[in-house]
């Protein structure tokens, strides 16, 4: 039904293999036409044409299956797309999970926790290594500046008791001293002792 030797494409084609043209197999069928295939064949002897042969073919179910396969090649590329966006996604993540644990615990330590650590565990090799030595280097740092505050108060209480026992040598000097030496001095072991503090 609908294929008739009388629509332009059948004509056009009969003219051509009535002209001794052989028929043009390179001719491209879309799934959005919904044209027939017409193919028209010279038919002669001697080299003489002498009528051609005309079949006419419909090409729904061609163009179905054909629409059928670009749809489920483009849902399979779309699919595949989604999948890759993901994986890449996870990678991504995996990768830069350990720098946002290391940019969090140098936050930390900036603010004065010198406990916090990066977890060595996760993300490429090379950034467990980097989490491995910023940890013993926190540690080292952290170890640094316990022993310099336990330095520093040592030295300030040994440093106590004998500034003491100066002040009360100066005041016991001041009394016997007239004037504004003796005050100086005391103003001087005062500023010492606030120093120290």
């Amino acid at each position: 039904p609908g294929l008739t030797l009388v629509s332009a494409d059948a004509r056009r084609q009969r003219d051509h293999a009535l002209a001794g043209d052989q028929p043009d197999a390179s001719r491209t069928f879309w799934p959005w036409e919904d044209r027939p295939m017409v193919i028209a064949a010279p038919i002669g002897s001697g080299g003489e044409t002498l009528g051609a042969v005309i079949t006419i073919s419909p090409t729904d179910r061609l163009r179905d299956r054909t629409g059928q396969v670009w749809l489920l090649l483009t849902g399979g590329g779309l699919l595949a797309l989604v999948m890759f966006i993901l994986m890449a996604l996870a990678l991504a993540r995996w990768t830069l999970r350990p720098i946002a644990d290391l940019d969090s615990a140098v936050h930390h330590i900036a603010d004065g926790d010198y406990d916090a650590r990066v977890p060595a565990a996760g993300g490429p090799p090379e950034l467990r290594r980097l989490a491995t030595a910023f940890n013993e280097m926190v540690s080292t740092v952290s170890d640094v500046l316990e022993r310099q505050r336990a330095f520093v108060s040592h030295a300030s209480h040994q440093l106590r008791n004998p500034l003491t026992a100066l002040r009360l040598r100066v005041e016991d000097l001041s009394e016997a001293v007239p004037g504004e030496e003796g005050r100086t001095a005391l103003q001087e072991t005062d500023r010492l002792s606030e120093m120290l503090d």
